[in-house]
């Protein structure tokens, strides 16, 4: 379980409260590390330019540093001002699939960014169909950290109380927004070729997005 100074909110998922996301909010700002619902799973967030709370991350997940961090966004818009311009394929799965549970690998130019993680080139961002997600990154004013809430090899958390017994200490924030709707993670897509790649099967099947294109 978390410890004494964990701070648990229950949030309504069709209509979250300002407050608590800004506090929520402002607990990434201050490099702390939180639990939040997506539409697929319980994710861990830290804001990503901060590398202090990027490496709190990795050692709470027991994760080599190296591997890359899932991110979620506001909206298009805020993945395009704060990582870099969605090609062609992406614009099109963005506004087809965009708010929901597919992930796109795409070219990251954003330097700040870019050097938190790890020296990343790339980068895999997503628009949950969340609004607590959403809001939260909208409050942040940037993408955010959303890898899923558990130990590394041990099971996701679907609910809040799941993530909680799987992190344990060094957690600040927990928002509590029911179950996660899906339970499945997110399909994932490279798109930075001519063509889609498919780089994990998820929620959204491989046909749909082949149809969509």
């Amino acid at each position: 379980m978390p410890n004494d100074n964990t701070v648990s909110y229950l949030v309504d998922p069709s209509e979250p409260d300002h407050s608590i996301i800004d506090a929520a909010a402002r607990a990434l700002k201050q490099g702390e590390l939180i639990a939040y619902p997506t539409d697929t799973l319980y994710a861990l967030g830290v804001d990503p330019t901060n590398g202090e709370a990027l490496g709190r991350l990795f050692q709470t997940k027991r994760r080599p540093p190296a591997r890359e961090v899932p991110l979620v966004a506001a909206n298009i818009a805020q993945v395009e001002e704060c990582l870099g311009k969605l090609p062609r394929i992406g614009r099109l799965l963005a506004e087809k699939f965009w708010p929901g549970p597919l992930t796109l690998v795409i070219e990251m130019y954003s330097e700040s960014f870019r050097t938190a993680l790890v020296e990343q080139d790339t980068v895999a961002v997503r628009v949950p169909n969340s609004l607590i997600a959403c809001e939260l990154a909208a409050s942040l004013g940037s993408p955010i950290t959303a890898t899923s809430a558990n130990r590394t090899g041990e099971r996701p958390a679907h609910t809040a109380l799941e993530a909680r017994t799987a992190i344990g200490s060094g957690l600040s924030v927990l928002l509590d927004g029911g179950a996660a709707d899906l339970a499945v993670p997110s399909t994932i897509i490279d798109v930075r070729a001519d063509h889609p790649i498919l780089i994990r099967a998820g929620s959204v099947s491989w046909d749909s997005v082949l149809e969509s294109i």
